[in-house]
């Protein structure tokens, strides 16, 4: 929450879906004005009202199955913005493939932003220093990797 604190709010843990039939890690409210999520509505048509985060505590490196989980979950009414967490990718460039994949498949209307261990850390830095502001952009950064395929 600490890294989000501002942005994100209304944290639910476990939380049902689909009448019982699906559950997700955790769904937190966007309260945010400005900012990574809010833009992702204003500036690229994806709703984010709220974020879906699934959090696999993995060795192995996240596949197609673990994406596709998040995404039968995100829907408009719901929010169509997803934080995948995970410990470590070997093969990062494979991962963008297949998010850039999903991406395309849903019209360019929901996103899964991949978070490693790495990036957290990378992240809690830069908010302890300098705020959101810098979140933001890393978050971007992420997005962009993805929407452009680099």
């Amino acid at each position: 929450e600490y890294l989000f604190e501002g942005q994100l709010c209304d944290f639910e843990d476990q939380s049902s879906t689909d009448e019982g039939r699906q559950r997700v890690d955790l769904i937190a409210r966007n309260q945010m004005t400005s900012g990574f999520f809010p833009e992702l509505k204003r500036e690229k048509n994806i709703e984010c009202g709220y974020v879906l985060i699934e959090i696999k505590n993995y060795s192995k490196d996240i596949q197609i199955p673990e994406i596709s989980q998040l995404a039968l979950r995100l829907q408009k009414g719901r929010g169509n913005c997803g934080l995948l967490i995970f410990r470590h990718v070997s093969d990062k460039k494979k991962l963008f493939e297949n998010i850039h994949d999903f991406y395309n498949s849903r019209a360019r209307e929901a996103i899964i932003i991949p978070v490693s261990d790495e990036d957290m850390i990378a992240m809690i830095k830069l908010r302890a220093a300098d705020g959101t502001g810098e979140v933001d952009k890393y978050l971007e950064n992420i997005f962009k990797k993805i929407t452009f395929h680099r």
